[in-house]
């Protein structure tokens, strides 16, 4: 693929799907993760609606559930977009360096992020979009986020980029009605 990391492109045709074995009852969130894997209902898959360049989702087989997670259609959700967002100077991150096995050139990867600053001028291509600096965190749009909780989605939350990372904090979050705070590890 001349990529780096596997999340860049679409999963091929036929590709083995995963086997979702959940709850027979009590489970039934819009989004959920786990180990590390995205999965996503028919009802956000409306909502978001992505391209195929931006989102691929992919087949999961239901191995257990019960009814209420039957009806919701569970497929594997990977985000393909991917724009540099992040202000690297400003972030309050641990910095390491890597060579890129393909171009040779020396890049950073941010770790152990304490604060994320978006850049300032940042214009999204897409929705929804991986972060080219960090490529397991995902930004949306703000009309993404609005559309998806109008359309009552659960299991995602919407917090701004900008909260801190860790200790105690003020977690800044969209609601449908719009911004709100919740303390995080406050006394």
């Amino acid at each position: 693929t001349n990529s780096l990391n596997s999340d860049d492109v679409a999963l091929p045709e036929g590709f083995p799907a995963p086997f979702l074995v959940l709850p027979l009852n009590g489970f039934a969130p819009d989004y959920f993760i786990y180990s590390g894997y995205r999965f996503c209902s028919r009802k956000l898959r409306n909502a978001l609606a992505q391209p195929d360049h931006v989102i691929q989702f992919a087949p999961a087989e239901l191995i257990q559930g019960g009814p209420e997670v039957q009806a919701q259609d569970y497929k594997l959700m990977r985000v393909i977009a991917k724009q540099q967002a992040m202000d690297l100077k400003q972030s309050d991150y641990r910095k390491e360096e890597h060579v890129n096995r393909i171009t040779g050139e020396i890049e950073i990867w941010p770790r152990f992020m304490r604060r994320f600053v978006v850049l300032e001028n940042l214009k999204p291509a897409t929705e929804i979009f991986r972060i080219k600096e960090s490529t397991t965190n995902i930004l949306v749009t703000d009309a993404l986020a609005e559309r998806v909780l109008r359309a009552g989605c659960t299991g995602m939350e919407f917090v701004d980029p900008e909260n801190m990372q860790v200790g105690p904090r003020m977690l800044r979050y969209r609601t449908v009605n719009g911004i709100t705070e919740r303390p995080v590890h406050m006394p």
